[in-house]
């Protein structure tokens, strides 16, 4: 019933028609799951944009970013900008406005100046960080999903991909939802890892209709019945919020990957092989997981850079390099940062961005933390990237007045006993 093979979009609207013609015989039902439609739109269409908008809630996703960058599908900050910085004079765009691009006392660019806000530490923090072998590594798809399926067509008890979030809209239709707490988990499956009867367990039953939204956290069960023809949009998505549900799960697996390899211990090149089978086996293996880890990390180090410039606009009306003033600069509405958001005149939304961003700095160390303290991943993760980690979000926590939270988690005053099991 739920046995899997590889087939395309046209190969299912065919069965779909011939099925249906057929009488929908269920001994013959298909279930088209896993479509990269997002990743087809982006590479086949003249105007490389998604064809639907991810709703702001689910938005801050680290986990498909990084796989648009990947693909050039988003600039690279640290290299692009600080390369035509070099070049006096040199700008990125043709002159869309009467505003000039280039000051006219020193040269610099001032639209490259507006998103050339490197935070110093950052730019350390990431030379720090040891590169990663391409043999290692790679990421060949995004984990946007497009789900077709008839009425009866099911998906099996499962956790999400790396235990991420995952969130499910839909499209037409209705689904027929059931969840399972993390503490079933040994309750749920055999040691063989055949699936037990699991009504007796605690569980949560939901139906969603059409134009409905589920979101399922890290480390819940769950299986799926559509319950009529129904179409779906699907995201596994990783942020500070799961990131030590991910570290755990990452090790774990690469402890029973290591078991499971162990007669080849003695040869150089365990470790780097024990990491191909963890990414053929997970999807992701620990140098996948540190680079995400430092993509996101130098995200939010610029965006408290950008924070501590109270006004802009684009491009910049005073150029940052020799304070020279752009004559029209009144033409442009300078605004504060968030106020495309909404009307802040107290700053409470800037305020509670900074604080946002210092926690996803704190989760990001403790998931290096934890990291770092397993033998197997120190090739990997340097003591020095930990440490000045640690130090760069202890000084930005300090800076919003936020300290003593921050130090009492990474000094492990709050996480003591728990830092290995939830956070």
């Amino acid at each position: 019933t739920h046995t899997h093979t590889e087939s395309d979009s046209k190969f299912h609207r065919k069965w779909w028609i011939e099925w249906n013609d057929s009488g929908r015989p269920t001994s013959e039902t298909l279930y088209l799951k896993d479509w990269h439609l997002a990743q087809y739109f982006r590479d086949h269409s003249s105007i490389p944009t998604p064809f639907y908008k991810v709703p702001l809630i689910f938005s801050q996703d680290w986990q498909n970013l990084r796989w648009d960058r990947i693909l050039g599908r988003y600039n690279d900050f640290l290299e692009y900008y600080r390369q035509a910085c070099t070049e006096t004079g040199t700008t990125t765009n043709e002159q869309s406005d009467s505003t000039p691009i280039v000051c006219s006392i020193c040269g610099s660019d001032l639209r490259l100046q507006r998103l050339l806000l490197f935070h110093e530490e950052g730019d350390d923090l990431m030379a720090r960080w040891p590169p990663v072998p391409d043999t290692v590594t790679s990421v060949d798809d995004d984990y946007r999903f497009v789900y077709v399926g008839p009425s009866g067509s099911k998906t099996p008890l499962h956790a999400d991909v790396f235990r991420s979030y995952s969130w499910s809209t839909n499209v037409c239709g209705t689904k027929f939802w059931k969840f399972y707490p993390p503490k079933c988990e040994s309750k749920l499956f055999e040691s063989n890892g055949s699936v037990n009867e699991v009504e007796s367990c605690p569980h949560i039953s939901c139906e969603q209709k059409d134009g409905e939204a589920i979101f399922v956290p890290s480390n819940w069960f769950h299986n799926v019945e559509n319950a009529t023809d129904c179409i779906s949009i699907n995201h596994n998505w990783i942020n500070s919020a799961n990131i030590i549900h991910i570290t755990h799960f990452l090790l774990e697996e690469l402890s029973k990957v290591e078991a499971a390899l162990d007669d080849l211990r003695s040869f150089d090149d365990f470790s780097e092989n024990c990491q191909r089978v963890m990414r053929a086996n997970t999807g992701m293996n620990i140098p996948d997981f540190l680079a995400l880890i430092r993509e996101s990390a130098l995200d939010n180090l610029r965006a408290i850079s950008l924070s501590k410039l109270k006004e802009f606009s684009s491009p910049l009306a005073v150029c940052l390099v020799c304070g020279w003033s752009a004559p029209n600069s009144t033409t442009h509405t300078t605004h504060t940062i968030h106020s495309n958001l909404i009307d802040d005149p107290e700053g409470s939304v800037a305020r509670s961005s900074e604080y946002s961003t210092i926690l996803n700095l704190v989760l990001i160390c403790c998931s290096l933390m934890l990291l770092s303290r397993e033998s197997q991943t120190q090739k990997f993760l340097s003591a020095s990237v930990v440490a000045r980690m640690r130090e760069t979000t202890l000084r930005e926590a300090q800076a919003i007045g936020f300290l003593k939270p921050v130090e009492n988690i990474l000094e492990g005053l709050y996480f003591t006993d728990r830092i290995n099991s939830t956070c």
